[in-house]
């Protein structure tokens, strides 16, 4: 039954149904191979909609995109995103009292967003820094991308960045080499 609705929703299932929170790889309606959650399916979530290739709303990773760090001053917190390059995202968070740090741009909204994985394991992962904010603070969302200000040095945060981006860049080369 899970197979007929998944098809329904635009994707070929790859493998039997896994569970309702598991991801399920697939291939969508665009040819690319996916993983989709039933939950966010049933939802109604981006996924509905296509993949983070193909869909028509939300962040696309096919167009290019803006990386973007931001710093409140009164939360006391540093916060790392993404967003499409024409959003209003960034002015949403200004009106809001963030101080835009810096924005890389990329040609691709996968590779900002490879680059934003990379900042948040960094942070998680190796300095095991929790997010320094929570939904009460950031009712409109993003406070899984936060740690506080004082927990980084931002100089070293930037050149991360760029470094970052210089090996996801080089990924998506060999990749688009065939490599």
């Amino acid at each position: 039954m899970a197979e007929v609705l998944l098809r329904g929703f635009g994707y070929e299932p790859l493998e039997p149904y896994p569970g309702m929170v598991e991801p399920w790889n697939c291939t969508c309606r665009c040819g690319r191979q996916v993983a989709v959650r039933w939950s966010n399916l049933l939802q109604g979530s981006s996924a509905t909609r296509g993949c983070n290739w193909c869909k028509t709303s939300g962040f696309n990773f096919a167009v290019p995109a803006h990386l973007y760090l931001l710093k409140h001053e009164g939360l006391g917190c540093l916060k790392i995103g993404v967003t499409a390059e024409h959003s209003t995202r960034l002015a949403s968070f200004r009106s809001l009292g963030w101080d835009v740090v810096t924005i890389e741009r990329f040609e691709r909204g996968e590779t900002a967003a490879t680059v934003e994985r990379d900042v948040l394991t960094w942070w998680r992962t190796d300095l095991l820094l929790p997010p320094h904010v929570g939904p009460t603070e950031m009712p409109k969302g993003g406070w899984t991308e936060t740690v506080a200000s004082d927990a980084v040095d931002v100089g070293e945060l930037i050149d991360r960045i760029r470094l970052y981006a210089l090996h996801a860049f080089d990924a998506d080369e060999r990749s688009a080499d065939g490599i």
